[in-house]
């Protein structure tokens, strides 16, 4: 941001007067905050170009780490303080999913300076001591400068593929010697899946396991890989065991049945593997042996909601691990550790990253941190570098993009290897083709990401997620058929979620999750409205089809609260929650236990539970008066089965066979002919690497 000390904008009858800090319009001061003035003038500095929202933080925050939140905050301010509407903007526009723009070219007024009085001569020793330091300043600044021009530049960071075959590969790991790289693939046609490795520069890969393997990690002497087996496809990244296997090949080992959320760290010393064991978002740091026996607790998780990620530091003195007080709320803490392993002391926190962080990697200097950061339902994932010493604020690694996740530092070379995804979730349509099949066609769409769909009572308007604006996820609502899209949410947490529309088609009820403890649900008016809480701790809710309750999930069981105000009660007692529906009659609540396995049901008026399908995909159900729509397990063809079961408990019948990759979304429309589904066509992710890291 160039020297505006002195200077005045004008525009219109607004004039922007940088050395008092003051913005009047039409005569009238409107106070602004210091960041918000700063962003005012480098924006008046800049119009008619793009500026996009990593520049305006590197101008307007250069010593901290800011959320897209604090930007959002401080453009508000701007827009509120020159009567400007964002809908329909005169003087700062939007630029979907880059920045923003100032449209007027201000009058730039540089006042003349007036001549200083001469100093008194009792004051003039006192200036010539003061000249005489500013001379010295600036010949050591001109030594500095001259070494730095004698030092040969680093060479510039390199961004270059590791794998590219069809499918994902996730999960990489550089083995000790920095030649090698395992990771998870799900092969060809997602039909062979398991762990792999590859020489890195090399196209072809040798295949060590036969299974849903996940999280490789190398022994210190590169000869065995451990991995985590039992993981299903599209649900939590949680195995039921830990195994290893020869780095060339041959009988995998099992060391342990564990529940094992996320990946493993091997220590340098080779005698324990690290691990986060619980299920997803209720774990906590253990240790165990290689060669198997009792996992031992080395991180105490006091008020922290989970524990994960845990990294050996190269010289085995440290645990690095990611301390989450939410979901997307984790920070990165260092639990130094005793020469036999134990815990030396309290975890430290050295990175307040208030995103969520599901892996780390060390540079091989144990110098930095290395993590991918996630603000929006994961679907946008940036790489982190944080300072070992907590010293220094994060810094973005803007060439890594931003699908970037699980990271892999070189322990001999400038080298990161990490999962670049090439996914891109998008809302599509189904409906009958006049033969056999149903006809496709993509419907809601962006550059970003769309999911968890829902048609209105009447069927003329749909809501769903999105981050298209940038930052976290929000509430949208379109018409039918996909037109006209308007964001309905703003917050109030980091991300909203899981929009369901009341029966009489007024409210839409949804979760929302801040940056720090759990999600609550909400509800605002259709048209648009200031949210309201229902309940601060809950999420996935639904309505009954009378409209007098919310219902939601709350610590594994299915809650519900009347609309109009009350205290919530439990209705399940043996779990229940990420997805469920009442019957259109009132009478029979259905739902997983898990994002995907068995769905059930339960009569509201009081009964048992039954099982009703033996497996639902990643909470893709949808049940209508007649009966319930599901997505099955993914076939060896790599496709999903989208199938019909009656209430009546008749045998399911297969409607379509879908491919691509498929998150959060089934809907059907109230008149029976429109499903949505939320997809993404261009599937999995590739190994990628940066040179001179």
């Amino acid at each position: 941001m160039k020297d505006l000390t002195n200077r005045c904008f004008r525009f219109d009858d607004v004039e922007i007067d940088v050395q008092n800090l003051r913005v009047t319009v039409g005569g009238e001061n409107r106070p602004l905050e210091p960041k918000s003035f700063r962003l005012l003038v480098f924006l008046a500095e800049n119009p008619g170009r793009v500026l996009s929202k990593d520049e305006i933080m590197g101008v307007v925050w250069p010593d901290a780490f800011v959320s897209d939140n604090s930007l959002a905050r401080a453009i508000t301010q701007v827009r509120k303080a020159l009567g400007d509407d964002p809908r329909a903007p005169t003087y700062v526009e939007t630029v979907s999913g880059i920045g923003y723009r100032f449209l007027v070219d201000c009058a730039d007024r540089n006042p003349i300076a007036q001549a200083e009085p001469a100093p008194p001569p009792r004051s003039r020793r006192r200036v010539w001591l003061w000249a005489g330091a500013a001379a010295g300043l600036l010949l050591l600044n001109a030594g500095f400068w001259l070494m730095k021009l004698r030092t040969a530049p680093l060479p510039p960071q390199k961004l270059v593929p590791v794998t590219t075959y069809a499918g994902s590969e996730k999960y990489p790991a550089f083995s000790p010697d920095g030649r090698q790289v395992a990771f998870f693939w799900e092969g060809d046609k997602g039909v062979n899946p398991g762990i792999y490795v590859t020489l890195v520069g090399e196209s072809n890969a040798l295949r060590l396991t036969s299974g849903p393997d996940a999280f490789p990690v190398w022994s210190p002497d590169g000869r065995r890989i451990a991995f985590v087996r039992g993981l299903e496809f599209g649900g939590p990244p949680v195995g039921g065991g830990i195994y290893t296997v020869s780095a060339l090949g041959g009988a995998e080992r099992k060391v342990l049945d564990i529940s094992v959320s996320g990946p493993m760290s091997w220590s340098p010393d080779g005698k324990w593997l690290a691990l986060a064991q619980g299920r997803a978002f209720n774990s906590s740091i253990f240790v165990v042996s290689p060669e198997g026996g009792e996992p031992r607790g080395i991180v105490d998780r006091q008020a922290r909601q989970f524990d994960d990620a845990p990294a050996f530091s190269p010289d085995g003195r440290s645990l690095a691990f990611s301390g989450c007080a939410s979901r997307y709320s984790c920070d990165v803490y260092l639990q130094p550790l005793r020469p036999d392993g134990s815990p030396d002391g309290a975890p430290r926190q050295i990175a307040g990253a208030g995103m969520g962080i599901y892996s780390l990697a060390w540079s091989r200097d144990g110098k930095s941190l290395i993590y991918p950061g996630m603000q929006n339902f994961g679907t946008l994932s940036y790489l982190w570098r944080a300072g070992s010493d907590g010293r220094q604020s994060p810094q973005r690694i803007e060439i890594a993009g931003p699908r970037a996740s699980s990271p892999s530092a070189s322990p001999v070379a400038d080298r990161l290897v990490f999962e670049s995804s090439l996914e891109d979730w998008d809302i599509w349509r189904y409906s009958a083709a006049g033969g056999s099949g149903l006809k496709s066609e993509p419907l809601i769409v962006s550059s970003l990401s769309e999911f968890a769909p829902q048609y209105s009572p009447d069927g003329t308007r749909i809501v769903f997620c999105s981050n298209r604006a940038g930052g976290g996820t929000e509430i949208w609502v379109t018409q039918a058929d996909g037109s006209k899209p308007v964001q309905l949410t703003r917050g109030p947490g980091v991300n909203q979620g899981t929009p369901r529309w009341s029966p009489d088609g007024r409210w839409v009820a949804f979760d929302s999750y801040a940056q720090k403890g759990p999600g609550g649900i909400y509800v605002m008016e259709a048209s648009g409205s200031s949210p309201r809480g229902v309940t601060p701790e809950g999420n996935s809710p639904f309505w009954s089809p009378d409209g007098r309750w919310i219902c939601f999930q709350r610590k594994g069981q299915i809650w519900r609260i009347p609309f109009a105000g009350g205290p919530a009660e439990q209705v399940t007692k043996h779990g229940g929650g990420p997805m469920a529906y009442v019957s259109a009659d009132n009478s029979t609540l259905f739902y997983m236990k898990n994002v995907v396995g068995p769905l059930f049901s339960q009569p509201l008026a009081g009964g048992e539970e039954r099982q009703i399908l033996p497996y639902v995909y990643y909470k893709a159900f949808f049940v209508t008066k007649d009966g319930i729509y599901y997505f099955g397990a993914r076939g060896d063809d790599g496709l999903y089965p989208l199938e019909f079961c009656g209430l009546d408990g008749a045998k399911s019948r297969l409607l379509e066979r879908i491919g691509g990759r498929l998150v959060q979304g089934l809907a059907v429309s109230p008149d029976g002919k429109s499903i949505l589904v939320s997809r993404s066509v261009g599937v999995g992710s590739d190994v990628m690497m940066i040179e001179n890291f």
